[in-house]
């Protein structure tokens, strides 16, 4: 598939997907208020946190050597599954301390909540390796199809409970962690049915390898902001539960570029991996691409931005107005952290994942700081003001580190030297 065809087919997804996601956040909003939806965001942010720091990039090395190779090597697999499940095993584990740990400043009611959040971890887990092998075969098609399954089962949940009238934190917990589930068990099937290669060129990956570039990539590829959630950290910590609530409303409809950004990303991390041969002039047509892209994304944040104070009381009511303020600056943010994206990705993508990594180790440290200097009235917009400048420097860093890389390769990116990247962990 073209490496528009696989755009199309991940914005499509990631339409398709906010959309049913926002309906959703109507449905949470509107029925816990502000304070419990703060609450219901927080438990969703734990397994979220648990899963990827489990992981530790491996399957973002899967996805790589399976795209650079073309498949993977029977010998290769068994010791992967291995791992993967150890990993699993290492993020439940990981969770009952979690919740164990949290147990005794939690509100009674949030503990069965928080627990029954365990089965999210197993789905989590398990659909990103599935997704992992997808996009490194060029299955970009059924990746877009397996990620509607979480936003769309968990709205059609959400949707029932609301004419049942039985929305409820535990009940929309419950909906969500059977959401990733049933995602995680669409994937595997999806993988199974179309079956995973040998790699073009024989070559088979040691447990090292995938350990070695997971490592490398594991920050820049659970990117704090996107995964970790650092910002709605600081607003529990700063903002307190009820306008934490108001800023993850805010978030509502800024999320969209930013699911745009990460499936694009998706194509573009493949596209330059399989692509690093072509030299100078493959990799000046990926720039071309990722600015159109970024110019396109520009003038929706735009519009979008000018219609939100009309958006967030029509859909949430106007108990969530004060939030319109910190919905557009957080638009502005995910523009500047969809670009950052776009080029962490393509960067990865070449064979230099620290690249994405160090920026987001940028942004975790730039961030808590620009809250506690600038977050001082317990207002959701001035979290998110501190989210539009570290973002805005991260961004700088990000393409200045990567002009410089694209400076010192004088012939463009061998396939060779991908390789030697990969395999000896420099």
């Amino acid at each position: 598939m073209s490496f528009v065809r696989n755009i199309g087919a991940m914005a499509i997804s990631s339409l398709l997907a906010q959309a049913v996601l926002i309906g959703s956040g109507i449905i949470a909003a509107r029925g816990l208020g502000p304070e419990d939806r703060g609450h219901l965001a927080l438990l969703m942010l734990a397994p979220i946190i648990v899963a990827q720091l489990a992981q530790m990039g491996l399957p973002v090395a899967l996805n790589y050597y399976v795209a650079a190779d073309g498949g993977l090597a029977d010998a290769s697999r068994r010791p992967l599954l291995i791992q993967a499940l150890m990993r699993l095993a290492l993020a439940l584990l990981m969770f009952a301390v979690t919740v164990g740990v949290a147990q005794p400043q939690m509100p009674p009611r949030l503990l069965l909540p928080g627990a029954l959040m365990a089965f999210a971890v197993v789905g989590l887990i398990t659909q990103e390796y599935s997704y992992a092998v997808l996009q490194g075969l060029d299955r970009f098609r059924q990746v877009a199809v397996a990620r509607l399954v979480p936003a769309a089962s968990y709205s059609l949940m959400a949707c029932g409970l609301w004419l049942a009238d039985q929305v409820t934190l535990l009940a929309l917990c419950i909906a969500w962690a059977c959401s990733y589930l049933l995602s995680a068990l669409v994937a595997l099937l999806l993988v199974m049915h179309g079956g995973v290669p040998e790699p073009r060129g024989g070559e088979t990956r040691s447990p090292a390898d995938f350990r070695r570039f997971g490592l490398r990539a594991f920050i820049g590829s659970a990117s704090p902001m996107e995964t970790f959630r650092i910002d709605q950290i600081l607003g529990a910590t700063l903002l307190g539960p009820a306008a934490l609530g108001l800023y993850v409303v805010a978030q509502s409809f800024s999320t969209l570029p930013r699911i745009v950004a990460s499936n694009s990303g998706f194509v573009i991390y493949a596209d330059a991996a399989s692509r690093a041969r072509d030299g100078r002039a493959g990799l000046r047509a990926l720039l071309v691409r990722v600015a159109k892209l970024s110019a396109v994304n520009a003038g929706f944040c735009l519009l979008l931005a000018a219609v939100l104070p009309w958006l967030n009381p029509l859909f949430f009511g106007a108990e969530f107005t004060a939030a319109t303020a910190a919905s557009q600056w957080l638009v502005l943010a995910a523009w500047i952290g969809a670009t950052r994206k776009f080029l962490g990705e393509l960067a990865k993508g070449l064979g230099q994942p620290l690249i994405q990594t160090w920026c987001e180790l940028l942004v975790l440290l730039a961030l808590p700081l620009l809250a506690w200097l600038g977050v001082r009235d317990g207002r959701p917009e001035s979290l998110a003001l501190a989210l539009v400048a570290a973002q805005a420097i991260v961004g700088l860093v990000c393409m200045a580190l990567l002009l410089r890389l694209l400076r010192g390769t004088a012939d463009g990116v061998r396939r060779d030297a991908i390789n030697t990247v990969a395999a000896d962990g420099r």
